[in-house]
């Protein structure tokens, strides 16, 4: 009888970061949890490099430049290599089932190896009135 190989695989770096944090996966640990008591929920802390026992602000900026509104974040490469999907989406009606990407275009500003500078470039028509934009942060 051959004996077979089994490994266990590594953890992922969210799960690592959870552990370091939490200890667990649920409760404070669980990625829609906000232990800090401010709101943003654990995965987006991970995905943007942000302690999760403290209260926190998204680091981001908007400016706007004909034809595009221009939105830049930071984000932390490990989120990144670990397959956390950064998604820069807009609507001009605030209806949630009208999110788009078309016309989104992003850019990696800086990589220091923890944390990514990204520059979103939101297309915006001449005529436009308004148009709303929102960074989705995904997890497999």
């Amino acid at each position: 009888m051959l004996a077979q190989n089994s490994s266990v695989p590594a953890p992922t770096a969210l799960a690592t970061w959870q552990q370091l944090y939490f200890g667990t996966f649920t409760g404070n640990g669980a990625l829609n949890s906000s232990p800090a008591g401010d709101g943003v929920p654990n995965l987006l802390k991970f995905a943007l490099n942000l302690n999760p026992i403290s209260p926190a602000l998204i680091p981001w900026t908007l400016t706007e430049t004909p034809g595009s509104l221009v939105y830049s974040y930071s984000r932390s490469s490990s989120a990144v290599n670990d397959g956390t999907g950064f998604i820069v989406e807009w609507t001009d009606l605030l209806n949630p089932v009208q999110w788009s990407t078309a016309g989104v275009t992003q850019t990696i500003l800086t990589d220091d190896g923890t944390v990514q500078t990204v520059q979103a470039a939101v297309a915006t028509p001449a005529d436009a009135v308004k148009r709303f934009v929102r960074l989705r942060v995904t997890h497999p």
